[in-house]
C-alpha cells in the first residue's frame, strides 16, 4: 500500500469497511494481547476442554469400531484417515 491509499473491504449483507493508510507510521510495537493473564487463562482451558473433548470422541469412536470389527489390529477408521 502506498500512503494515503485506502483500501475497501466489503462483506455480504454487512457493509464495507474502509480503512486509510497514513502517510507516516510510526514504530510499530509487538502486540500485548498475548501478555493479557486473562487471555493465557481462556487459552490454557480452551485448549485443555479441546483436547478432552478429541480425546472422548476418538475414544468413542475406537469403542464403536472395535464392537463392529473385534479383530481391527488396534486401528479405527473413523471416517476419513485412521486414527
Amino acid at each position: 500500500m502506498n500512503p494515503d491509499e485506502e483500501i475497501e473491504i466489503t462483506f455480504d449483507k454487512l457493509g464495507t469497511l474502509r480503512q486509510g493508510m497514513p502517510t507516516e507510521l510510526g514504530t510499530l510495537e509487538p502486540s500485548s494481547w498475548g501478555d493479557r493473564e486473562a487471555l493465557r487463562e481462556f487459552y490454557r482451558d480452551f485448549i485443555a476442554t479441546a483436547f478432552q473433548q478429541f480425546k472422548d470422541l476418538v475414544a468413542t469412536c475406537v469403542r464403536s469400531t472395535q464392537k463392529i470389527f473385534p479383530s481391527s489390529n488396534g486401528l479405527a477408521s473413523c471416517g476419513k484417515g485412521l486414527l
